[in-house]
């Protein structure tokens, strides 16, 4: 998710206009086309894979067309883990696409409107998941609050929290990543909620519970969601062996078992 950050915080000014419908829906990049099209060899065409038929080694995309093949490559990529937590899909804004990231950047604005008019004094974040896109945004977002809060005739105060389920953000990270990353968010302000999980997210709060079972609310006006990934739905219709998460199971070279 390089740049998503900038866009979210208007560092990177980016518009909903100026993005090719591709980039907003997820694609990498808004030149793709051009690129492509720079080679005879291979055919561009923008479509949502609905059904892999492995015996007849066909793909079916949703406006219907039917395309074979000799050899299929999957990366769908992955879609947002909510988890099944109350709210969470409904007012939690995933940093995961370009329209993510303008969402984000939409909240912020007019809490920062809200503050001119003398409305607001005071700005909370919840970012929930506190691994490497979590971690980043909060740095970014504090960064960029600690500039913009502090300008003005009304001023604005702001606090982010980081709510993880595990003992220590960026658990996957070596000891000493985890300690320079604790010690740099402490400078920036931002407070790391360990050992806990999300219960619920609603329109002001966010609802967290502690491992021995103590209930917290935090104030939020934003909920940025960076808990994780499943696996895309498509992989579920695939024919072909899974984990109990939905996952494929792959060979040493990343060949589908069985395949």
């Amino acid at each position: 998710t390089p740049l998503l950050y900038e866009v979210a915080t208007g560092e990177l000014p980016f518009s909903r206009s100026q993005s090719a419908s591709a980039l907003v829906r997820g694609a990498s990049v808004d030149f793709a086309e051009d690129i492509l099209a720079s080679y005879s060899a291979i055919v561009w065409k923008h479509s949502r894979v609905c059904q892999v038929d492995s015996e007849k080694r066909s793909v079916l995309c949703e406006d219907g067309t039917v395309m074979e093949y000799d050899r299929l490559v999957l990366s769908v990529g992955c879609a947002i883990a909510t988890y099944g937590i109350s709210g969470a899909s409904s007012y939690a804004i995933p940093l995961k696409t370009i329209e993510h990231a303008l969402q984000i950047r939409d909240v912020l604005h007019r809490l920062f409107a809200e503050c001119m008019r003398g409305t607001r004094k005071r700005l909370d974040v919840v970012i929930a998941g506190g691994g490497a896109s979590g971690v980043e945004t909060a740095a970014e977002l504090a960064h960029f609050l600690r500039h913009r809060c502090q300008r003005g005739k009304n001023q604005m105060g702001f606090h982010i929290t980081i709510v993880e389920a595990s003992s220590e953000i960026l658990s996957q990270f070596s000891p000493r990543v985890r300690s320079t990353a604790r010690r740099r968010l402490s400078s920036l302000g931002v407070t790391m909620a360990t050992s806990m999980c999300v219960t619920e997210v609603n329109p002001q709060a966010v609802h967290i519970r502690s491992v021995n079972g103590e209930e917290t609310i935090l104030p939020a006006d934003a909920c940025i969601w960076a808990c994780g990934l499943e696996p895309n739905s498509l992989i579920a219709t695939l024919p072909f062996k899974q984990d109990g998460k939905g996952r494929l199971f792959v060979d040493a070279t990343g060949r589908v078992q069985g395949q």
